[in-house]
């Protein structure tokens, strides 16, 4: 579980739409993108039919918006989950109490 789980954090960190020409997807595409802090490597466009070559990238996440790049970039998803994390904690233990 904490494997899939992994795949799937670094596929839609790096491009959640692997191209299909790839033989082995995460090993060959997904984690050295992800281990080399490539991430939004998408150069498709939401009204593009395809990734053309040489593209400017189309995709962001949050933390690029904010100014950071590779994986300082998640650092807003580590946040919000953190503070999801305690929140909930937090309502576990009050219920237990009351």
């Amino acid at each position: 579980m904490a494997l899939s789980a992994a795949n799937m954090f670094a596929a839609t960190a790096v491009k959640p739409e692997i191209p299909t020409n790839w033989q082995r997807p995460y090993a060959e595409f997904v984690w050295p993108n992800f281990r080399d802090g490539r991430l939004s490597v998408s150069t498709q466009s939401i009204d593009m039919i395809d990734n053309p070559p040489g593209a400017p990238r189309q995709a962001w996440n949050l933390g690029m918006k904010c100014g950071l790049d590779g994986h300082a970039s998640l650092v807003p998803l580590y946040l919000w989950a953190a503070a999801c994390s305690a929140w909930l904690v937090w309502t576990l233990r009050l219920s237990t109490t009351a």
